[in-house]
This record gives structure tokens, sequence and C-alpha cells, in this order.
């Protein structure tokens, strides 16, 4: 470009007739730049002159080299911009703790510290609160102040401090002070009007006129917890508290479920913002929902039905209401998963008098009845537990004596629902009602909150990796996942990034380019010896096109469907495309290098400097990583049971730090990935790349068949391999292999190489080694 005399080069491409920042900066580079280029008509400069001249140069490329990065910056955000936004994927995030969602639990304030904010957030959400009129406008506490200090003062006290509070009764209005002012925590500023209800309720032992005034001091002299939770009174609270003491549970237990269940939308939105407010609620909640669910395993899941339900939208009671993701349940996200992993506590129900030919009936808060909501309706289906969780309602009620009308249960926040049927044409509820809605089944899979632990804390060759390829430990990673690490939305294509000057060398040092390796698996596949990993495409493997490699995969794919497998993916992300089938041919190659150094550089990277690393024109592999993933998820869908049944095999060249045996804050002791993940059918094929002057860990992978909360095997790529006798069985980046060598002295926890398990510790071929027994998640 420098020594081009064509003006339209400057403007070149995409950006010539669009009106792009980055034109002005990549003009004004090439014009730094050429203004930069070396004087060569008079070579008898003098020494001074051509010092000079050689630190112009260096400023002048300095400032060129300055605007093209911001050029690059500038085409980035608009090419971003212009990608389609895939739904994220969410499959792993029900294993986040507490402390990572929200922080640690508070030590200065308990849930009833947080409860008047919670009930005044809840009333004005549900829109029993509107704005005062001019008579009602006074001073009211601060929203975000958690102090009960004016809860304790006087009527008296109050007007001593300028804050006159005179609560209504009886239908009477209220008089309050027009010379100051609320915090409204919506929009986080101040107005100049108060609050006051909209309607008559009753909670609690008072009875609420309309056009009552409320505030924090209000709520905190008359709708404390305690007031609430009075059994000596009759209303909605303490007939939720009944039930669930009739259905087992402590008062406080009771007390606690059924009133922070009533705000818990607020609850939820707190949690998804990472906002501390409601921390304490929260923990409690979590508490007690941890304690439900341990009573109820111990009962043996005996008495959760195997359906129940809760209408998708339709009002304050809906799904959709408490959180707006609902909506797209049905939405495959980018690995084909169709789900959701919800903040919120949900309760569903299967009770007979919730339903009729229309739809499910919801209470109507205006109307202070059941209406029936047009809707389709979410049934919820529970099942035992497993080592991924729980996946049953905890029921809040039973049924006695056939009489299922108060039957229902919650799950807790951060659950994660999968679709597994739709049914379009109507269903059967409770009490033989044929409704006519759609019908969207869903499973769920949650881990308490407080898991059950032991006390005791436990002190290359593409199948026998380096030590520092896994991240010891660090579930997070896991959760985080593919869409953390890389950019969903690559801004290269892959044949962009085959296309340019890179090569290197693999351990036996040999050369390899990448251009050649593009090509190589673009034009017929040939068979050829003496390769570093055997002889490449023997066999049927030979003199094949991409489009033959492609029509294998896709029929096998086709004829696993046709008996059940893989069934959960629809078509159009079911089937590999010719970009999959590709960058799987390249991966199983030499290429392998270059993607996982790829992965692992940027591993060790956040925020600013991944992103940059991961857009980088000559350095990404993000659109490569992107289709082998893909591919990877695609093939190990429609997996058998044979292919699941036999362990695999990896090695790893280095030692466990002591720390790795430390149970994490969910129970587990895992380790992460952040490359690609090859494995071995043959135990003894990693052993023999391990080192010999080093301790070594030999993972045992024991796949399994894909639960609702992600993939357990990985893909057999055999049939699309540069080397086919390799048996290569691939996983994708952030696979979580969790451990699971069970030592019974110890409840059951993992154990560790120390002394007390020194026989974990292997030795042939005079390699050292620790074997580990593991079980693989990805999503």
């Amino acid at each position: 470009l420098m020594d081009s005399e064509k003006d339209d080069y400057s403007t070149s491409g995409c950006l010539q007739h669009a009106q792009h920042p980055a034109i002005d900066f990549i003009e004004e580079a090439l014009y730094v730049s050429r203004q930069s280029l070396p004087i060569r008509s008079d070579t008898r400069k003098s020494s001074n002159d051509k010092g000079s001249s050689s630190e112009h140069r260096i400023a002048s490329l300095r400032k060129s080299f300055e605007l093209l990065g911001l050029a690059q910056n500038e085409i980035q955000k608009e090419l971003t911009s212009l990608l389609p936004d895939p739904k994220q994927a969410m499959r792993s995030g029900y294993l986040r703790s507490l402390s990572e969602l929200i922080g640690p639990r508070p030590t200065d304030r308990s849930w009833e510290d947080e409860w008047a904010r919670l009930y005044f957030d809840m009333k004005r959400e549900r829109g029993e609160l509107k704005m005062a009129t001019d008579d009602h406008i006074g001073e009211f506490s601060d929203l975000n102040s958690n102090s009960n200090s004016q809860s304790s003062l006087s009527l008296e006290q109050r007007k001593e401090h300028g804050k006159e509070h005179i609560v209504a009764k009886n239908n009477k209005d209220v008089h309050l002070s027009k010379k100051s002012t609320i915090r409204n925590t919506n929009k986080n500023a101040k107005i100049t009007s108060s609050w006051v209800t909209t309607q008559r309720f009753t909670w609690g032992p008072e009875d609420v006129p309309k056009g009552t005034a409320i505030d924090l001091t209000w709520i905190k002299m008359h709708q404390t917890p305690e007031a609430l939770s009075d059994l000596n009174y009759q209303h909605k609270i303490t007939e939720g508290i009944r039930q669930l003491t009739d259905a087992g549970r402590t008062l406080e237990e009771s007390k606690i479920m059924t009133l922070l269940l009533l705000p818990r939308k607020q609850i939820s939105e707190a949690m998804q913002k990472g906002d501390r407010k409601f921390a304490a609620s929260t923990y409690t909640i979590c508490e007690v929902f941890s304690r439900l669910c341990h009573q109820q395993e111990e009962e043996g899941n005996n008495y959760a039905p195997l359906l129940l339900f809760r209408p998708l939208t339709g009002g304050l009671n809906s799904l959709s209401y408490f959180d707006s993701e609902w909506l797209d349940i049905e939405k495959p996200d980018t690995r084909g998963f169709r789900g959701y992993c919800s903040l919120a506590a949900i309760r569903a129900d299967a009770s007979s008098h919730r339903f009729s030919e229309d739809g499910m009936n919801l209470w109507s808060v205006k109307n202070k009845r059941l209406e029936v909501v047009d809707s389709p309706v979410v049934g919820f289906l529970s099942s035992p537990e497993n080592e991924e969780g729980y996946h049953a309602a905890i029921m809040f009620s039973k049924a006695t004596g056939g009489n299922n009308d108060k039957l229902k249960g919650y799950f807790p926040p951060n659950c994660l629902f999968r679709v597994k049927e739709i049914r379009e044409g109507g269903f059967a509820a409770p009490g033989d009602i044929w409704v006519k809605q759609k019908l969207i089944i869903v499973t769920a899979t949650f881990r308490s909150p407080y898991p059950k632990r032991s006390e005791t804390m436990l002190v290359s060759n593409k199948l026998c990796g380096s030590v520092t390829t896994l991240f010891y430990g660090n579930r997070e990673v896991y959760v985080d996942g593919l869409d953390k690490l890389i950019p969903s939305k690559p801004l290269l294509t892959m044949s962009q990034e085959f296309e340019r000057d890179y090569s290197w060398r693999d351990w036996h040092g040999v050369q390899y380019d990448i251009r050649k390796e593009w090509e190589y698996v673009n034009g017929i596949s040939k068979e050829k010896t003496n390769c570093v990993s055997g002889v490449r495409d023997r066999g049927d493997h030979a003199n094949l096109s991409p489009q033959n490699f492609l029509n294998r995969v896709n029929d096998r794919i086709a004829s696993r469907r046709e008996i059940g497998l893989g069934i959960g993916l629809n078509d159009r992300d079911a089937f590999l495309s010719m970009d999959e089938v590709l960058s799987v041919r390249l991966y199983s190659g030499p290429a392998y290098l270059p993607i996982n150094t790829f992965l692992r550089e940027i591993s060790a990277c956040s925020g600013e400097y991944r992103r940059i690393l991961c857009n980088h024109p000559l350095r990404s592999f993000t659109a490569t990583c992107r289709h082998i993933s893909n591919a990877i998820r695609k093939i190990a869908a429609v997996a058998t049971k044979s292919d699941v049944s036999k362990p695999l095999w990896r090695g790893v060249r280095g030692e466990l730090k002591r720390s790795f045996w430390n149970l994490d804050e969910q129970g587990m002791i895992c380790a992460v990935d952040t490359a690609f993940m090859s494995c071995s059918r043959s135990r003894d094929t990693p052993i023999q790349y391990m080192s010999q002057h080093t301790s070594n860990v030999l993972w045992k992978v024991q796949p399994a068949s894909e639960s609702d909360a992600a993939y357990h095997n990985g893909a057999d790529i055999s049939m699309l391999s540069q080397f086919p006798d390799e048996k290569e069985v691939l996983f994708p980046p952030c696979t979580m292999l969790v451990v699971r060598n069970k030592n019974p002295s110890d409840n059951g926890a993992p154990v560790s190489p120390d002394s007390k398990s020194s026989a974990l510790w292997e030795q042939k071929d005079c390699r050292k080694f620790i074997q580990i027994e593991a079980k693989p998640a990805f999503v």
C-alpha cells in the first residue's frame, strides 16, 4: 500500500463506500508511512542528517502503527455489530456457587433487616403501590439503607426530626410533610412524591386500606416478619405456613420459605446483577432449600409427583414474569441445547382446581381470584437424584387421601431446566381435564447450595499432554465455558485463518506450513506412510473428497437418529457442515499443535488482553475452534451405549499439587482443560509418551451417555481423521473431569496420593504415575 500511487487503495474493499471511522485512520497511517520512506537520491548526507532522518522515520512509523491499531479496533467493533447475536450457552451455570454469584454471606445483617426493602420493591413491582398525589407527598426512608433505627422512633421523635408520618387508618387520607423526598430504587434518583396502596389487602394482623401511605418505616412498624407470620391470624401467609408444617417442615423453616418466596423476583433480579442488597435473604432461602432437599432425599423422593405445572406467560405469577428468558426456552443456543438456567425459585402445581379447558388458572392480584390465562404450560418432570445433582421438585405439600388440591412444589434458585418434549395438541391435566394448550415438558437439575461433604480436607503427544495444560480444581473455567474463552462471533472465517503465513515444528522437529495443511484437507485424500503419527489416510480413507467425508459422517448421524439417538437436537443443529468436517480433518493432523497452542495462550490472558489476542488477524484460530467444538457435540450426541461403555485414557506429564484434592464449594474435585483433549481407547498408548524422569498422571476417563446437564462422552473422530488408526476420541475446550476415586473411610470423599493411599501410584516401563478416575462433562 505504501508503494502504491493509486488513490483507491486507501479506501478499498468494503470500506470504500461506507463512511467508516477506520478509513480516516488507514488513510492517515498510509500518508504518514509514505512520509517515513528513506530518501535514496542523496547518498552523501552527513551522519547528523542521517541520524535526524532515522529518528523522523521511527517516529513516523510509530504513529502509523498507532493509527492502524485504532483502525483495526474500529473495524472489529463494526464487524462484531453486524454479525448475528447467538443465544449464549447457559447449560453449566447451575454449578455456580452462591459466593460466586453474589459474594460471601453478609455478617452485618440478617434477612429480617432486608425485609422492608424486599416488601416495598415487591409491592411496587406488582402494581400494588402508586405515586401519591400532592396531598400525600412526604419524606420517606432512604431505600438504600439497611438501618432499623427509624422503626423504633415514636411519632413525636419523628416530628422533631421534621419527618411527620401519620398512618392512614379506616380508609382516611394521610397527610405528610410536603418538603421532602424518597429514593426511587429503579432509577436511583430522588423524586418529590410518596407511595400509597392502590387497593385494600390483608397481610398479617392489620387490614391495610386503599390509599395507605407506605414507606420503609411504616413497613418496619406494621408488616414485620413476626407480625406477618403470627399464626393467631388467618390470612394467605399463615395458611402457607400451616401447609408447610403439615408437610413435616419446622415452624421456622415454614415461616422463612413462605415469606421469602413472595419477593423471589426481587431476589433473583439482584442475583442476576450480582447485587448484594438481598444477599442475606438469598443465603437464608437457599440454606433452607438445602435442608429441605436433604430431608426429601432421606425420604426417598417418594412424594414428588411425576409432573408439576406452571403457565409460561399470563400475569404476575407466570414463569416469564419472574424471568423473561423463559420466553426463549424452546430456542436452541449455540450448541443446539434448548433450556435455561433460572436464578428465580420456581413454583409448580399439580392441583386440579388450577386447570380448565382453556388453560391454567393463576391468582389475579387485581381481582382477588383465580383466572384462566391463555398461555402454553410448562410441565416439570421430576426424577431421582444422581451424581450430577437433584432432579425432583422440593414438595411444600403432600397429597393426602387422593386429594391433590393443594399439591405444590418448588425448584430452588440457580436450577437448570431442559426441554425434553413438546406436545402441541393439548394435554391431560390433573383431574382428567383436557387442556387445549401447548405443553412444554422440562427436566430440572440443581445442586444443593450447601452440599453434604466430608469435613476432612484432603491434603506431548496429543494423548499425553503437559501438566500446564490443565487448570486444576477450577470449576469456574468450566462454568464460564467456551463463550468466555473465545468470542462467540469470530471475525475471520476458517479459510482466512489458514491462508496466512504461518509455520511450526512438531516434537520431532518436522516443519509444517499452515497453507499446505489447508490445501490438503480441501483436496483428495492420499495415503502417505512414514508420517510422525503413522500412516496418513490409510485404506478406505484414501482417495476421498471433502464431500465424501461429509456424506459419510452425516449418513452415520442420520441412521442413528432413526433409532432415537441425538433427537434432542433439531435437524439444523444435528448434522455437520462442510466447515466442521474440514476443521476436524485439520485437527486430526499436524495442525492440532498451533490450534491448541492458541487456546492455551489465550487461557493465560483475561479481559481486554484476551479479546485482542482472540481477534488478532494473524494469530486467531477462533473460527476453527468453534467449528471443531460444534462437530464434537454433533458426533457425541449420537453415541451408542457401546461407545460409552469402555474407559478412555489420557496421560499428563507432571505432578499434582496437594491442594488439588481440596473439595470446592460444590463438594467437587475437578480438572478443566482449556484446549482440546484427546483420549485413547488403549491404556498403554498414553503411558508410552509419559516422562521417565518426573511423575505423571494417567486419567481414566469414564464416559457416559448425555444427561440434561452435560455431554459425558467425546466424539470418536476416526471416521474423519487423517490418522484413523489412532482411534482418537476428542473432547472440546473447557471439558471438566470430575474425580471419582472414592475412599470409604472418608465418607465417600475422593482420595489423594498421600501416605494413606500410596497404592494409587503405579509404575510401568520405568514410568511412575498416579491413576485418577474421572467422569467428563462438557456443554
